[in-house]
């Protein structure tokens, strides 16, 4: 058997920029990047089982690079032309961890600083160390850099674990014991030194620290420096000139510009200082905790290449310190330009690499450049005392319309300070309401008189009037649908639409809003579905109302509500884009929609911004292919645009905060943001080029826990696409598509799922129960579940041009719901991909459609119930994760899902979920354990095996296996809750064991149908209100539900007294926690697999009968008690006697299993390391001959075993040192 990477992906260890060219190392691969292009090239395995630390140049000739990782180093050759990286040097691996090398000119070596402070002089041809040398201060490393490499002349700047720098050489005179003594310590950081950074022409060292500092320091030579002079170095003073703080956390990297410092840390902020020691720039986009790698280069015209005398040419931090133009690069230089820059002017340009996997460009600006992009300026209106500005809005990023207290209605240019009063009139004096519409040639106000007046501002010189009387008692809200159609409020929740044409408003319809205490509309979107004029509208309490226009009878129809969707703040902005619609409050969180067949509108998800971002005000959509969603808002007492795509802030202006009129028009490269303060209008001026391009995409910020495959296809060229959805500690769920782009695969985020409140541990995929015969997607349920205990469902829909027929893999059993002859398709998918292609077309690309159903947070059950100490129901600690999910589907109720939970707590839950009514419920539970239940499995066992007297077809027998940290394997019998499920009405048949049959039968049309206090929906049915889903996140008031008290006096009651799981038998196979689970049939019997923490594999061979009741009993085992160097986190059968190992050591092995009378073994066949650390899961299917293996952990790698080895280049081969 053979294991080959297809794909990895992983945290960007080390970025290199040469010329054209941009050079990432990812694990042991590096990635070259064609900047002129700002695409993938190459992609090279150099540093097998190893990780890619750093690049070094030759300065004498720059097409040789060497690469080092960890303990050891190569030399590749680079063509100037196309970039592509050959491997000409072999693989070096030296006796300690390497921290820096260098080129030592003219001499065909290398000097390395090592991780005990010691120098080592490498021949590359014969690949020897020459001479070693240690430094008197003999400790640990955490960074070293050469400040001057030349034959005589070697010197190191070390950062020690005792929070300070040394610097020294190895050719100073040894001491007795041969080591050598430093000749200068730079001290004053309070932490360890993480990285230190040299610029020979500015004659500054700065060091970056665990303390979160960045400390600058002066070196002053007594006579010019010579690159061969040694003596001058033993002599340099350096002096101490700046502290700088600016980062949350520690500081990994800083580099020294030739006008300005830039720096990384831990919070994902790339820092860029002034050499004043102020903070220029905050710029943020990579997700999660840390930027681990940082490079620099010159922009347009200015070659990327250093200075002669400079040692630093060569290195990361490449930059041409004396400004001298390369004229061969000339012609060259454009593809620096950043996109929107239409001038030719020099740019410093900056790499950073993530722990979220992604690459990303940025523009730096200096500080004339910041300073200009935001200008603030106060309008002078020229009002009288004491009338002030009470709204204002925008028609353009030149033109302000502004409303005063008095009446007056004034249009500003600020450009040319040119005042216009376009209204003065004391009826809108005190309360106005003031709207423009979209064409911005109409202005519509009202007053408290219930007057609607529009202004025709078409011809700024001839301005027009026209009024009506809209309602009795003051006009609560003026909104535009469209250039010519706006809505009214006015008391009592009534609404008019209007129609302004030819200098007239002639109302054609009127709809009137359910009770509530404000009741107003805040936003609105008319909508064509189908045959019907439809309008959707938000309230000031948050609710989402969808009427049907009858304009015959004038009036609308309420048919759909969203109640309190966004909290009690209110509903601030509907607009619909493509096929959805969109809502979004200042609940922090946007909404997505869809038009279903039944003309129903169905809440797909909702999405978070950011953190801390709880003021949404505006969704705007990029008008190029991006499909960026830019979200307009304010975070604390900021206005901030926010890029959901690019993960940042595009811009921010300190206004004071969000409770104050305001506008933003953009136009081009540039915006306007319009506010009152303090009685006054400001207008601030933006510059909104984006100074950010990502070369790679972003996967997870955090470690994953868990990936899954969820199907499989072919893109119009016949390559193989795979759909993944991942999870991790970012509390994010990916929908993500693995597919080949120019030639390399390439992993693209569809959608990022963020209803998750805490770190989301473990996934489970399931086919879904709605199908549609005309639909060629893939439609799939998928739970994830983690911390709080917080379980979430969603259905994707899966769309490739070709489906493969693969054996798509669940958390434990493959049979019946995830095998290829199951799959159905579903009927909303249809609507939704007939809308974006004809049923007859081949899609380009794959498309993702995600939906979501339901959720539950065990620690807030029964906290929205009125008296909840009447009606007691299991309760969980807000502490509590779920660790493990399987999913059980019948052939015979295949609506009905059975999920069995692994709790933290000790105890295995099982709940049931009906995808049709969308209800999700805790049906059993296990008594409370003394160990933590790490993983969960179930299998099915057809009636007809091992059984004397057969049972009912649909009472197959369903065990649930449940592995703890104590090393046990326990069997549960779930056949009973089953047969409840598939009875539905009758609950239990009558084959079913007579002790539980009364207390289920009374129970279970609750539990399926009436479990509102534990049931999380999003979707709704038409004419009823529709209750948000999301327990504990997204609570709502369901308070007006008449269904919980009928759940509170059955159901609660039945779970207290019969919802109790005992197991059938208890096995012990580990010394310590079970992390990998799986059970396979061998003939009449089943082979129980798991890897534990105590390194070992075990394979038990157990017997189930299921006679009357079912039984276990352990016939054999065996297994390999030391199968890994350290713990197991999966195992897998690939074929009847060969296993597949996944452990933290990275290391996948495949065995060959051996069975006999007497015993069961293991033998090794091959393994292969994985650039993936502290691997967490692996998930396994196959496609056609092959089998691929889906590793994640620290990164995410898709690995294809095969039987026959396939021909592999001198980059994939290990060469001995």
């Amino acid at each position: 058997m053979h294991l080959e990477s297809e794909f990895y992906t992983g945290p960007v260890t080390a970025l290199w920029c040469n010329r054209n060219f941009l050079l990432a190392g990812l694990g042991s691969y590096v990635w070259v990047y064609t900047l002129e292009d700002r695409g993938l090239i190459q992609r090279i395995d150099v540093l097998p089982a190893r990780v890619v630390h750093g690049f070094i140049q030759d300065p004498q000739n720059d097409r040789h690079v060497c690469v080092y990782g960890q303990k050891s180093l190569r030399v590749l050759h680079q063509d100037s032309c196309t970039g592509q990286l050959t491997c000409t040097g072999k693989l070096m691996e030296l006796h300690d961890w390497i921290w820096d090398v260098g080129w030592i000119e003219g001499s065909g070596q290398l000097c390395v600083a090592l991780g005990h402070n010691e120098v080592a002089t490498v021949d590359i041809a014969r690949g020897q160390i020459l001479t070693s040398v240690h430094c008197w201060d003999k400790c640990i490393l955490y960074c070293g850099r050469f400040l001057a490499c030349s034959p005589g002349c070697i010197v190191l700047a070390a950062g020690t674990v005792f929070n300070h720098v040394v610097i020294w050489s190895p050719h100073s005179i040894k001491e007795t014991d041969g080591t050598v003594k430093p000749f200068h310590t730079l001290t004053g950081h309070q932490g360890v030194i993480f990285n230190v950074d040299y610029s020979p022409s500015l004659q500054l060292i700065c060091s970056v620290s665990d303390d979160r500092s960045i400390q600058l320091y002066r070196v002053k030579f007594a006579q010019p420096m010579t690159t061969t002079d040694l003596d001058i170095w033993k002599t340099v003073d350096c002096s101490l000139i700046h502290t700088l703080y600016g980062h949350s956390a520690r500081v990994w990297d800083g580099k020294l510009l030739d006008d300005c410092i830039v720096s990384v840390g831990e919070d994902s902020t790339l820092c860029v200082w002034s050499y004043e020691g102020q903070i220029i720039q905050k710029l943020k986009g990579h997700k999660g905790k840390s930027i681990w790698s940082l490079c620099a280069g010159k922009g347009n015209n200015t070659d990327i290449k250093g200075g002669n005398q400079e040692y630093s040419k060569g290195r990361n931090s490449v930059v041409n310190r004396e400004g001298i133009q390369d004229q061969s690069m000339a012609s060259n230089s454009s593809y620096l330009k950043v996109k929107g820059d239409e001038e030719n002017r020099e740019s410093n340009l900056v790499f950073t690499g993530g722990g979220d996997n992604s690459i990303r460009m940025w523009r730096l600006q200096n500080q004339q450049e910041v300073h200009l992009k935001n200008e603030t300026h106060t309008l002078n209106l020229q009002l009288d005392s004491p009338d002030f500005p009470r709204n204002t809005l925008l028609l353009d990023v030149h033109r302000v319309i502004v409303i005063t207290n008095a009446g007056h209605l004034l249009m500003y240019h600020h450009l040319t300070n040119q005042r216009q009063v376009l209204m003065s009139d004391d009826k809108f004096a005190s309360y106005t309401e003031l709207s423009v519409s979209q064409c911005k040639s109409f202005i519509a106000i009202g007053n408290i008189r219930g007057t609607l007046r529009v202004i025709d501002i078409t011809d700024s010189k001839s301005v027009t009037q026209t009024d009506v009387q809209a309602c009795e008692g003051k006009i609560l809200s003026i909104v535009w649908l469209d250039t010519s159609i706006l809505l009214t409020t006015g008391p009592s929740g009534i609404m008019d639409m209007w129609k302004y044409s030819g200098h007239s408003l002639t109302g054609f319809s009127q709809c009137e809003l359910p009770h509530s205490k404000q009741r107003f509309v805040t936003s609105a979107t008319l909508v064509d579905h189908l045959d019907n004029q439809m309008l959707v509208c938000g309230d000031k309490m948050g609710s989402v109302y969808v009427y049907i226009l009858d304009f015959n009878e004038k009036k609308g129809t309420l048919v759909h509500t969203f109640p309190r969707l966004h909290g009690r703040a209110g509903v601030t902005h509907i607009c619909c884009h493509g096929n959805h619609i969109y809502s979004a409050g200042r609940d922090g969180t946007y909404r997505v929609y869809e038009w279903a067949e039944d003309d129903e509108l169905v809440l797909l998800n909702s999405n978070k911004v950011c953190k801390g971002m709880d003021w949404i005000e505006r969704l705007e959509f990029s008008d190029d292919s991006s499909e960026d969603i830019q979200v307009l808002g304010f975070y604390t007492d900021l206005f901030v645009v926010w890029s959901v795509q690019q993960n940042q802030k595009l811009l921010e202006v300190n206004c004071g905060g969000g409770h104050r009129a305001w506008d933003f028009c953009r136009h081009g490269n540039t915006a306007t943001f319009v506010y009152v303060k303090a009685r006054e209008v400001k207008v601030t001026k933006v510059a909104t080029e984006s100074n950010q391009f990502i070369l790679k995409g972003s996967l997870h910020g955090r470690e994953l826990c868990d990936a899954k495959h969820v199907a499989s296809g072919q893109d119009t060229d016949g390559n193989p696409v795979h759909a993944l959805v991942t999870c991790s500690e970012d509390t994010a769920v990916c929908l993500a598509f693995l597919h080949y782009e120019n030639g390399f695969p390439t992993l693209k985020v569809s959608h990022t799922l963020t209803s998750h409140i805490s770190s989301v541990r473990c996934l489970a995929v399931c086919q879904s129960s709605i199908q549609s015969q005309h639909s060629s997607a893939n439609r799939k349920l998928i739970f994830s579940a983690g911390g709080r205990a917080q379980l979430q469902i969603w259905r994707t829909d899966v769309k490739f041009n070709q489906d493969f027929d693969t054996c798509s893999s669940n958390t434990f059993t493959k049979e019946g719901a995830n095998s290829s002859e199951g799959r159905q398709f579903f009927q909303d998918a249809d609507t939704a991909f007939n809308k974006e292609t004809h049923s007859d077309e081949m899609v380009s690309s794959p498309n993702f459609y995600h939906e979501s159903l339901c959720g539950l947070q065990l620690s807030q059950i029964g906290k929205r119930v009125k008296k909840p100490w009447r009606f007691p129901v299991e309760n969980s600690d807000p502490e509590t994760r779920i660790l493990d999910l399987t999913v059980i589907q019948q052939e015979s109720s295949p609506s009905l899902f059975l999920i069995g939970a692994a709790c933290s707590d000790g105890i295995v839950r099982l709940l049931s979920f009906n995808e049709e009514s969308r209800n999700i419920s805790i049906i059993a539970t296990s008594t409370c354990g003394s160990h933590c239940i790490l993983k969960v499995g179930h299998v099915i066992i057809p009636s007809q095996l091992d059984c004397i007297v057969p049972l009912p077809s649909n009472q197959q027998r369903i065990l649930l296996l449940s592995a703890a940290a104590d090393g046990y394997v326990s069997f549960w019998d779930v056949t009973k809750y089953c047969g409840s499920l598939n009875g539905s009405e009758s609950c239990l048949s009558e084959s079913v064991e007579n002790d539980c049959s009364e207390s289920l039968s009374n129970g279970t049309s609750d539990v399926v149908d009436n479990l509102n206090t534990l049931v999380n929906e999003e979707g709704s049915s038409p004419h009823k209100e529709s209750r948000d889903c999301k327990i504990g996140s997204d609570v709502q008031d369901t308070r007006n539900n008449s269904k919980h008290d009928t759940y509170r006096s059955r159901s609660s009651e039945n779970l207290s007294s019969n919802g109790s799981l005992s197991p059938l038998q208890r096995i012990n196979v580990h010394q310590s926690g079970i992390n990998s689970l799986q059970l396979i049939k061998h003939g009449n019997m089943y082979m129980l697999l798991t890897g534990g923490d105590d390194n070992a594999i075990k394979v038990t061979l157990v017997a189930i009968e299921t006679i009357i009741e079912s039984k276990v009993k352990v016939m054999k085992s065996g297994g390999h008690l030391s199968a890994n160097s350290a713990q197991i986190t999966g195992i897998w059968s690939l074929t009847d006697d060969l296993l597949l190992s996944a452990s933290i050591d990275q290391r996948l092995c495949v065995w060959k299993l051996d069975v006999t009378e007497d015993k069961l073994q293991l033998q090794f066949i091959n393994a292969y390391y994985t650039s993936v650390s502290d691997v967490a899961n692996i998930d396994v299917w196959k496609q056609g001959e092959k089998c691929f293996v889906l590793v994640c952990g620290v990164g995410l790698e898709l690995v294809v075993v095969s039987e026959e080895m396939t021909g592999t280049d001198c980059s994939s081969v290990k060469l001995d040192s």
